[in-house]
């Protein structure tokens, strides 16, 4: 009997998954999407790039954005090393990164050749403050749009009393973010307006 329930679990495991919109388990384990990024095929396999931030929420988050970049053929690191837990909320900084690397992944996929493809997440705590940095190549025209994105992060910067920043310099881009960490967590919890 436990031969045949085994077997049973493996075949619905590799079963064509109904496409409602939503993701299988299966799908979930092993990172494929049909809808993520334009449809199957185009970026399919596994999308998870290893990063390890000691903070799980964000590892998956961040892992799965440069596993996007990299499906495109763009260069990617991260070096960003996070308190786990903190009193910063994870959804806040999931809020920054997600809308750094989606800025980062469209500026970089639209370059054209003879410019490097590259993004670099890093950061790390100093005393009270969080302090990230997401870079990528740019195209080098000083004028790019500020959008929804650039203000949820700066939200959630000032919502820690903390700021952003944004620095150009030739095919670079850098966006820097900086969180004071609450000494009391419990004032963090509050929602953004």
């Amino acid at each position: 009997m436990p031969k045949k329930q085994g077997k049973k679990e493996e075949t619905n495991r590799h079963q064509k998954p109904h496409r409602s919109g939503k993701k299988t388990p299966a799908e979930w384990e092993t990172g494929r999407s049909h809808n993520l990024y334009g449809g199957s095929g185009r970026y399919g396999g596994k999308m998870s790039f290893p990063c390890s931030t000691n903070n799980p929420v964000v590892d998956i988050l961040v892992g799965n954005k440069l596993g996007i970049a990299k499906s495109m053929g763009i260069d990617v690191d991260c070096s960003l090393l996070l308190p786990y837990p903190c009193g910063i909320r994870d959804i806040d900084i999931c809020i920054v990164l997600s809308n750094a690397l989606d800025n980062a992944i469209h500026a970089v996929k639209n370059l054209g050749a003879g410019i490097e493809k590259y993004i670099r997440v890093s950061g790390r705590i100093q005393g009270d403050f969080l302090m990230m940095e997401i870079q990528n190549s740019f195209h080098g025209k000083s004028a790019f749009k500020k959008g929804t994105g650039l203000s949820n992060v700066k939200k959630v910067a000032e919502k820690y009393g903390g700021a952003m920043s944004i620095e150009t310099q030739e095919h670079v881009f850098v966006l820097h973010v900086l969180l004071i960490i609450p000494q009391h967590p419990e004032n963090s919890t509050q929602q953004m307006d």
